[in-house]
């Protein structure tokens, strides 16, 4: 496994490089959803906005105007941090072991930080000078939905972890108490259901108050979900972060089927999970005793099959919600069987002792069927009257 960049080039190319260790293998496919989640969106919206399914809405913007003491701060204050923090890394004059505890300690490079705060507000300053105008003017401009997928996708981002993080807290709540702190600024510990809860809620708020309508952009956002979530879950597997089924020491019978595939101890994973393994000095130095599922693999599998399957099949669910009712179905059946081979916490006091996920799973069941079945009569309904 790979719990970042370095074990990556060590393992390929054999080469150390320390400093590597700052990106995250599990950080760099969720950033990877994101952007290949944003490209999708935003093509979909556009198709949308072609069959009049979304409208525009119209802001005043000034222009011509030459950069304000804020803008000049804010660049400033945002080139020190990644000076301060990232760049101070590849200049070698940080060593990283624990990249998390880095990120939130006050250990950094003053003079990188200095250096890149002055050149970012240098910049800004330079290219607003440029567009200045003796008398700036103000404008009328249209905004569609899909010019504003950058801030959806950063209002997903944002609540998404916070949901994630508030979600895992609950399932895990005597680690929790333990070490909140810890638990709340680690990298781990991201509970999927929470930061789609949360983070739904979040962007309905931003579409009503955009005035986007809420009914296509959930179907839009739902459908590329499915492949968001794949690619995250290839973070998962790859990094070994627990996300990891049962004990599986089944021999692999079928020839046509990889060993990978079948069953998988994760060496070097990164929660240090399993036992010591042998002439390994590294940060990430233990493999499971015994093989297990790769559940996080099956669910990345399963998700790309059904984006593929329902992308090239949505314009024949072109009532608003039908998607999402499809979406809902389609998550909760996936996760709620993945969950009988999959390692996770237990509510023990509860009749069968589900898991947190299966007790979602089974509302997204129920809720997507009435979803879709809703849209369907709805619309079916508004024809008869009209």
């Amino acid at each position: 496994m790979y719990p970042n960049f370095y074990y990556v080039f060590k393992s390929f190319f054999d080469v150390s490089i320390p400093q590597l260790k700052f990106i995250n293998t599990f950080g760099f496919f969720v950033a990877l959803g994101f952007i290949v989640s944003s490209i999708f969106i935003s093509k979909e919206l556009k198709r949308k906005e072609k069959l009049n399914f979304f409208k525009y809405s119209e802001e005043e913007i000034i222009v011509g105007t030459p950069a304000s003491i804020w803008d000049l701060i804010i660049n400033f204050f945002v080139g020190f941090v990644l000076g301060f923090k990232l760049i101070a890394i590849f200049f070698g004059s940080i060593e990283i072991n624990n990249p998390q505890e880095y990120i939130f300690s006050m250990e950094g490079n003053p003079i990188t930080g200095l250096i890149t705060g002055i050149t970012l507000a240098a910049i800004v300053y330079y290219q607003k000078k440029k567009n200045a105008v003796p008398k700036p003017e103000k404008r009328i401009v249209r905004i569609w939905p899909s010019d504003r997928v950058s801030e959806i996708v950063v209002i997903a981002i944002l609540w998404g972890i916070i949901g994630a993080k508030i979600f895992n807290s609950l399932e895990t709540w005597d680690d929790f108490v333990k070490d909140p702190i810890r638990s709340l600024i680690s990298f781990g510990g991201l509970t999927f259901y929470g930061g789609l809860i949360v983070a739904t809620f979040a962007i309905c708020i931003y579409a009503k108050k955009k005035k986007i309508n809420v009914a296509h952009l959930a179907d839009t956002i739902c459908l590329v979900l499915l492949l968001a979530y794949g690619i995250g879950r290839l973070g998962c597997h790859f990094s070994g972060d627990g996300d990891w089924g049962i004990i599986h020491n089944t021999p692999n019978p079928y020839n046509f089927i990889p060993d990978w595939l079948w069953s998988n101890t994760y060496p070097n994973n990164v929660i240090n999970e399993g036992v010591p393994m042998a002439n390994c000095f590294d940060d990430h130095c233990r493999v499971l005793p015994y093989p297990v599922y790769p559940t996080s693999l099956y669910e990345a599998i399963i998700n790309f099959i059904l984006f593929i399957v329902l992308w090239f099949n949505r314009t024949k669910f072109p009532k608003p919600l039908q998607i999402t009712g499809i979406y809902c179905v389609l998550n909760g059946l996936e996760r709620f069987f993945i969950e009988k081979i999959r390692v996770n916490y237990k509510y023990e006091f509860l009749p069968f002792h589900p898991t947190q996920a299966e007790l979602i799973s089974v509302i997204l069941i129920i809720l997507g069927i009435g979803i879709f079945l809703y849209a369907t009569f709805r619309n079916q309904k508004s024809k008869i009257k009209n």
